[in-house]
């Protein structure tokens, strides 16, 4: 490739034979020209390298590399040194593009000066998609600083922890690699990114099908949440030491992920949880005790667990029918 392309987007694959055709297709395909395409077959042992050779022998701009397995975390940071491009795009193996998604990214990239850009994206169920578009008018583009975009992200509303659906400059990206042996690796990653912006665009345009199946990471509750808790206790510190005004809002998510882990999983997993949880009770009790007063919602939860356990189930049980009846946070769109 003799041009500096100005994307380099990052495919790690690990035994999706029946996606990763697509999903490089769909950058194939892409409107913007521009780029790089880095696969990094993770020692797959079905027939994804077979698959993407062939795909490269149809597109110069295709690059792979074969490794031994060693994660989705160690796959991404080997794609990241090898990337050349100005910004970098990460793409799950299972997932895939609208057409002109880098396009639209890239160009508001390079009109707001922006270090990192990111789109809306649809949740990509076998008959329908659901899309979030809550907060912000379809089409619309806002800019954010970095200190309004941590805030954003400790919201988990318009900002998420995903590595996916992102245009990042590639400086800002080889600089913070990805922390390998966990999973929920995005918890561990993605507040450092921000906390080194300037300029956090948000476009509310969904780019980005990301593929629900049952035997993803994402879906399956195991001892692997774990790794989630433990990624949320160091951004909590993190944001102790450097982003004061936001330590209610990072405990008090902190705390709720904790509890509901807790509260919701499998027997087989319970104790381990719940020693997980009363743990950080205890380690952070007086922040706790000061935190949940700003969140009505956890508050009650605090009490209700500490004073009468048998009045969750209710609580719950009436918070998913006030949910289903009044609560419309995501658009169903049915397959054509």
């Amino acid at each position: 490739m003799m041009n500096t392309p100005c994307i380099s987007v990052i495919i790690p694959c690990y035994n999706v034979d029946s996606y990763i055709e697509e999903c490089v297709k769909s950058v194939i395909s892409q409107t913007f020209r521009d780029i790089e395409i880095i696969i990094v077959d993770d020692g797959s042992t079905d027939s994804s390298p077979q698959i993407c050779e062939e795909l490269a022998k149809q597109d110069s701009r295709i690059r792979i590399v074969h490794k031994i397995n060693g994660g989705l975390s160690d796959a991404r940071n080997v794609g990241t040194q090898m990337a050349v491009g100005e910004f970098i795009f990460y793409l799950d193996g299972d997932d895939r593009l609208v057409s002109d998604a880098l396009y639209l990214l890239y160009g508001i990239a390079k009109d707001k000066n922006a270090d990192i850009v990111q789109g809306n994206f649809y949740y990509d169920y076998s008959q329908y998609f659901l899309v979030d578009n809550r907060f912000l008018k379809s089409n619309a583009v806002i800019s954010l600083s970095g200190v309004k975009a941590m805030g954003e992200l400790l919201k988990n509303r318009f900002i998420k922890n995903f590595a996916w659906g992102k245009l990042i400059k590639t400086s800002l990206a080889k600089k913070h690699p990805f922390v390998k042996g966990v999973y929920f690796e995005d918890s561990y990653w993605m507040y450092l990114l921000i906390d080194e912006t300037r300029n956090y665009t948000i476009v509310n345009v969904p780019i980005y099908y990301y593929r629900q199946r049952n035997g993803s990471i994402s879906g399956r509750f195991s001892l692997r949440q774990l790794d989630l808790l433990k990624g949320m206790e160091q951004r909590l510190l993190f944001i102790l030491k450097k982003y004061p005004m936001f330590i209610d809002l990072a405990m008090n998510k902190y705390w709720e992920m904790a509890f509901t882990f807790f509260y919701f999983c499998q027997k087989e997993y319970r104790s381990q949880y719940e020693d997980y949880w009363c743990s950080l009770n205890i380690k952070y009790k007086v922040q706790i005790r000061k935190s949940i007063k700003k969140s009505f919602r956890l508050f009650c939860l605090y009490h209700l667990q500490e004073q009468a356990p048998p009045f969750l189930s209710a609580w719950f049980f009436f918070e998913r029918i006030y949910q289903r009846l009044f609560s419309k946070k995501l658009i169903k769109i049915f397959h054509v």
